[in-house]
């Protein structure tokens, strides 16, 4: 049978003379991510900012060409879509005065079939008024 694990009280004199529990051997040293010791010369320090920056630049460049990319895409899509209302609303102009004209056209025939007296009195009347117009503005216009 296996014995019981027992905690024991931790004797000060032997922490301290004791290697195992020794906090400095059990802590590695950690190396520090940029040296800057002497071992690295300053053109090398200039070389790897270069190095960076262009990566830099060369990101902030190909995230703005993808957005410009993607502008270009939505202004050619909403440009699609209003020529294509533009079109459509043509279509539609078109289509009224064609139908505006045809039935402009089968009334005048049924009036000229069914009242052709009166189509003449109509005529003759309004040119009557406008040769009184006519005759009023000159008149008026030379005075």
């Amino acid at each position: 049978m296996p014995e019981p694990v027992t905690r024991k009280n931790p004797n000060p004199r032997q922490a301290a003379t004791d290697p195992s529990n020794s906090t400095t051997n059990r802590i590695a040293p950690v190396n520090p991510i940029f040296d800057s010791g002497p071992q690295q010369s300053s053109s090398a320090k200039v070389i790897a900012w270069k190095h960076v920056s262009e990566q830099k630049v060369d990101d902030v460049t190909e995230r703005a060409s993808q957005t410009l990319d993607e502008i270009g895409q939505r202004v050619s899509a909403a440009y699609e879509r209003v020529q294509t209302g533009i079109n459509d609303a043509l279509e539609r102009s078109k289509w009224k005065s064609e139908e505006f004209a045809r039935r402009a056209r089968t009334r005048a025939r049924l009036v000229v079939d069914k009242y052709p007296l009166h189509l003449i009195v109509a005529v003759a009347g309004a040119a009557f008024v406008a040769g009184i117009f006519l005759r009023v503005w000159r008149s008026t216009r030379y005075e």
